[in-house]
């Protein structure tokens, strides 16, 4: 079952879990079977800036973001466990260089519940540029991730939550020049 995308706006960290875990809920006569994907909206995006230009928008070497997620998972409801794929699709744009080049941007998958992470994993996603490009689009497929299913808990109250990691600096940055995606 392929999940709807969530994007999540950037509020306080109470309300960015509440507002992802009720965008979980639906019809309770077709709930879903897997829990959902969304995309933490102050790190949705990644700007990379050339040597000693640090924060400077001259000088930015380039952009990238995660502009969707999709889910699907396979539910083992005798072992209550749930096995989720996730496809990521990102966007990146520079200035346009008469030179190829290749890049790796790390980014994370975090398994929520009740407003807390239970399980987070860092992963590298590799793109390049083609000579004289300005923009790219790359996909990410995350295989496989587990969940074991707390006692009376289904698996749409489950969220997996991904954005890529970003150091303080980075993250305020995003904030300075409302970028949350390219």
């Amino acid at each position: 079952m392929i999940r709807p995308l969530h994007i999540v706006r950037p509020f306080g960290a109470t309300a960015v879990v509440a507002l992802l875990l009720a965008g979980c809920s639906s019809d309770s006569s077709q709930a879903p079977t897997c829990p959902a994907a969304g995309i933490i909206a102050p790190a949705s995006s990644l700007t990379t800036f050339k040597q000693g230009m640090h924060n400077d928008p001259a000088g930015e070497l380039y952009t990238v973001g995660i502009s969707n997620v999709k889910t699907a998972c396979t539910l083992d409801a005798d072992n209550g466990t749930t096995d989720s794929t996730l496809a990521l699709r990102f966007k990146a744009k520079r200035a346009a260089s008469a030179n190829a080049a290749d890049y790796r941007v790390p980014y994370f998958v975090a398994v929520v519940l009740d407003g807390k992470v239970l399980a987070k994993r860092d992963i590298w996603a590799h793109f390049g540029f083609a000579a004289g490009a300005a923009n790219t689009v790359f996909d990410d497929e995350v295989a496989s991730t587990v969940i074991n299913l707390e006692n009376g808990k289904k698996p749409y109250e489950y969220e997996l939550v991904v954005g890529l990691q970003l150091t303080h600096d980075q993250l305020e940055y995003n904030k300075k020049m409302s970028r949350f995606a390219p």
